[in-house]
């Protein structure tokens, strides 16, 4: 088969065949794109509503569990009055795990409250048996030692009072209270804050509770002092101390809550409401709502409570009731438990649903989903209808919601429709390129394959000239040695020794020649040893001066090689100098001899009439400065250089870029009939490589040229 019509067959097999087939499938998959985005989508959809029912359930699950096992077992025994701050430590726990849950109650089915009315309503009396003793004392001190026209005096007693290391705590307490408060009342605030401080610690400390009514109405001293520092610092716009202030007495209120007076009660609850912000503390948020129930009408409450009894169904786990217009979970009794007690969830529906969503956001938004969570029956905000792909009611008790997929971007199957027209010409688009694509490497191709076939049908006869050239040297020699017309000894001792040269020259010759028809780098092997640069130019330039007739004047220094560039006639002359105590190189003597043929050809060849070359070896530069960077390994010490130099017509800087390609000749091989098909220059830059140097070229036009070889020393 024809090259050109063989490359017809690839491109219509490997580029045109594909795109129709592809444009094809496109067509057909695209008239069908709705449905199957719709069926992708909804087995998507369903994945995710199955993963987000059962995770609903086990979270329901949990929350039964955690009202049974936590909650209603604290309350079960009815002859043990229930442990009001564990069980509000409980209700805060199950509201932040489940922060849709408003408020927790617990009944029994008599109508008796227990949660959250389970706070003493203690209130003390006018005296008591421990009024005497350590307060009886500082009565006595107070009568004593306070003058009212004195107040200096009376705080410097109480100042005493407190060195005292055996003071009771009680006594201790109220005498920091009454110290702080008249250092407030003489405008010492840091010093009263220190008072009410200590006061706090102290009580806190020991436990200590007032049973009499003093001016604190027998309050806990630490809650008094408390109250008091937080409006000392509130007076003195320190907001922020004065809520650090607020959220202790929180703490320490809420953890004996039901103990407290009811009349400090109600004074602690008014001063958080009086703070005007709104407290993140649940169990906090559970004491004020278990004093606001206390003070209500217990047996409306029970009837109100009550009336879930009549609403319960068979079930004993959790149920979801709906009561004036509210939602609750009731957590029915396990069978057998005496007596029955119910747990009633206060639920917000709209923040559930919003709960149940979220939970499915992250695994369906990276596949294009979007998930209502509504009541039964109720259509999502964008609209149902051709928009939802998937419904899914979950488990009892949260059967009145219902999960609903949809499309996260509800224009995208109307956006899928503009995509198939525009991929419908994207197709076109590709098909035409890809028919003028193959077209134009078909004829790059075809026309590589003629530059090819032209360039080795030169080549073929430029080696054919290169081989001849040694081979009539040789025969020449061999002839002159054969009919004994040579009688020289020394001279026939020459000749022998040039037939050699020459034909290891054309042995190297025949290697170079079959690497470029090959054309594989990695076809060369090279045998590295270590010498003198030196010597190996001069033997090569010696032999190629004997090959052409030519003279090698040897010079002394760089300045006399400069001085008398032209010959002179029609001869011939080298000029060569090469420096002393040059360092030591490693190379292929093969290799670079036929580096040195090369450029020493390519220089007579392109030399005019100017029939003078120089030739030189020297000392380069070092590795780390200038263009020797290039050097792959930067631990040389410096480089020897190898430059010959030519007197010829040079060649301008876009010649002198690629002139060291393959093939490539000089403007004037044609005009100078100069023999040669362009590998010397190829073959000269690698070996270069090879041995870990550069070829550097620098001429211009009327100027000649200078090729340079650098090789890495030491």
């Amino acid at each position: 088969m024809r090259r050109d019509v063989k490359f017809v067959v690839l491109i219509l097999v490997l580029i045109v065949a594909p795109a129709v087939i592809l444009s094809f499938l496109a067509a057909r998959v695209l008239e069908n794109w709705e449905v199957i985005l719709r069926d992708r989508m909804a087995g998507d959809a369903q994945r995710v509503l199955t993963a987000t029912a059962e995770s609903w359930n086990h979270r329901m699950q949990g929350l039964q569990d955690a009202v049974r096992n936590r909650l209603l077992a604290r309350v079960a025994d009815p002859t043990v009055p229930p442990d009001f701050p564990a069980v509000v430590s409980v209700v805060a726990e199950i509201r932040s795990e489940f922060p849709w849950i408003l408020g927790v109650d617990v009944i029994r089915d008599n109508g008796e409250i227990l949660y959250p009315v389970a706070l003493r309503q203690q209130d003390l009396s006018a005296s008591s048996e421990s009024a005497g003793g350590p307060l009886a004392l500082l009565a006595q001190a107070d009568q004593r030692r306070l003058q009212p026209d004195d107040a200096t005096e009376g705080m410097a007693e109480y100042r005493r009072m407190i060195a005292s290391v055996d003071l009771d705590p009680v006594v201790r307490s109220l005498t920091l209270l009454r110290l702080g408060d008249r250092e407030a009342a003489s405008g010492q605030a840091d010093a009263a804050a220190q008072r009410f401080m200590a006061c706090a610690d102290l009580a806190w400390r020991n436990g200590v509770y007032l049973p009499i009514r003093e001016p604190e109405e027998g309050f806990l001293p630490d809650l008094v002092a408390l109250g008091r520092l937080a409006g000392l610092y509130a007076a003195a716009n320190r907001p922020d101390a004065a809520e650090k202030t607020l959220a202790r007495i929180r703490l320490q209120a809420g953890g004996v809550f039901d103990s407290i007076p009811a009349a400090q009660r109600a004074r602690v609850v008014a001063l958080m409401q009086d703070a005007g912000r709104k407290s993140s503390d649940l169990r906090w948020e559970e004491c004020v709502r278990a004093h606001a129930m206390a003070g209500a009408d217990r047996r409306q409450s029970g009837r109100e409570l009550s009336a879930f009894l009549e609403s319960l169904g068979q079930e004993s786990g959790l149920q979801w009731i709906r009561k004036g217009g509210g939602d609750y979970l009731v957590c029915a009794p396990a069978k057998g438990r005496t007596p029955p007690t119910l747990a009633i969830l206060q639920v917000d529906a709209a923040q559930l649903a919003k709960a149940v969503a979220q939970s499915a956001g992250p695994s369906a938004q990276p596949i294009g989903l979007r998930l209502d969570c509504l009541p039964a029956g109720m259509d999502s905000p964008g609209g149902r209808e051709g928009t939802v792909l998937l419904e899914r009611r979950l488990a009892a008790p949260l059967d009145r919601l219902t999960l609903a997929a949809a499309p996260a971007d509800p224009q995208a199957l109307a956006a899928n429709v503009r995509l198939k027209k525009n991929l419908y010409g994207a197709g076109g688009l590709l098909l035409l390129a890809g028919v003028m694509a193959g077209a134009w490497i078909l004829w790059r191709e075809t026309v590589m394959e003629l530059r090819m076939a032209r360039e080795h049908s030169e080549f073929a006869a430029a080696v054919s000239h290169d081989l001849r050239t040694p081979l009539s040297s040789m025969r020449m020699l061999a002839e002159s040695l054969y009919l004994d017309r040579v009688q020289d000894p020394q001279k026939r001792a020459k000749f022998l020794e040039t037939i050699l040269k020459e034909s290891d020259r054309l042995s190297r010759l025949t290697d170079r020649a079959l690497y470029f028809i090959r054309h594989g780098e990695g076809a060369l092997r090279y045998r590295f040893t270590e010498g003198d640069l030196g010597t190996v130019v001069r033997s090569a330039v010696e032999t190629f001066a004997t090959g052409i007739g030519a003279d090698v004047v040897p010079v002394e220094g760089e300045a006399a090689l400069a001085q008398d560039a032209g010959a002179g006639d029609n001869r011939w002359r080298i000029r060569l100098w090469i420096q002393p105590g040059l360092d030591m190189v490693r190379f292929d003597a093969g290799a670079l001899e036929q580096v040195v043929f090369n450029l020493l050809d390519n220089a007579v060849k392109y030399s005019g009439r100017e029939h003078a070359i120089e030739v030189e070896v020297k000392r380069g530069p070092a590795a780390s400065s200038g263009r020797a960077r290039w050097f792959r390994a930067g631990r040389h010490r410096g480089t020897v250089e190898l430059a010959i130099r030519d007197h010829g017509a040079g060649m301008s800087p876009e010649e002198v870029g690629r002139i060291a390609r393959p093939y490539m000749r000089g403007r004037t091989a044609a005009e100078t009939h100069a023999r040669g098909i362009g590998l010397g220059l190829a073959l000269c830059r690698h070996v270069a490589h090879a041995h870990k140097g550069q070829l550097l070229i620098r001429s211009r036009e009327g100027e000649g040229s200078i090729f340079r070889v650098l090789l890495p020393a030491g």
